[in-house]
Parts: structure tokens; sequence; C-alpha cells
């Protein structure tokens, strides 16, 4: 099953950052923050292989600009459906994000990756 996304709006990407300098002797840590929330145009698929009832595999990626400079996202689950008409499934895989924001003419890039696990449920 090949499902194609055409726009989507996100506003899921709150992102803070806390840096702090520490100088010798008297100097004082300096700490700067920042908090802000981003909304991106994304464009993107997601792509599900079933091995056979209870077995399947995805696959998503989708790319964004907007507020952000650009993000990117994929992702890879292997998962176990179950329940009486196999709508619900145990999900395990792997996730790789990538931000690039431009706030106050200093430019930040953002990358998370990482194992993800989850449950689906199908209504």
């Amino acid at each position: 099953m090949v499902t194609l996304v055409v726009v989507v709006i996100d506003e899921g990407v709150d992102l803070s950052l806390e840096i702090t300098f520490s100088g010798p002797g008297p100097i004082g840590p300096i700490r700067r923050t920042s908090d802000k929330s981003f909304t991106d145009f994304m464009v993107g698929g997601r792509y599900t292989h079933l091995f056979n009832d209870r077995w399947l595999f995805n696959v998503r990626a989708d790319m964004g600009a907007g507020d952000t400079e650009s993000s990117w996202n994929a992702l890879a689950t292997v998962g176990w459906r179950f329940g009486g008409d196999l709508d619900k499934a145990v999900l395990f895989g792997w996730r790789h994000m990538e931000l690039e924001v431009e706030e106050g003419g200093r430019e930040t890039d953002v990358t998370m990756d990482g194992p993800i696990a989850g449950v689906n449920f199908r209504f």
C-alpha cells in the first residue's frame, strides 16, 4: 500500500535551546536561551508492505519549509498486528529528523535520530 500526502501543515515542532558559556576566574556563566514554535508546509509519502496477516513494514519520509529554513524526516518500522480485526499493531523502528532554523541572524541545525516504539490503533 502506497500513500502520498500532498500538503500537510505541521505545527508540531517546538525548539528550546539553552547555551551556557563559562569563563575563568570571576567571570560567571553566561546563559542564552531560545524558545520558539515552527510551522512548515510539508510534502511526504508512506509505503506499507504486508509480509503476511500479522507482520508489516512501514517506511515514511517528508520534507518541508516555512518557518524553518528546511526540515526532513524519515522513519522505518516493523510491526506485528493483533486484535480481533488485526486493527492494532506494536511497532519498532528508527527515526531520523533534521531541522535548519534561522532566528535573529543565527542559524541552528538540529539533528535527532534514534529508536522508536509505539502502538498503532486503527478505527
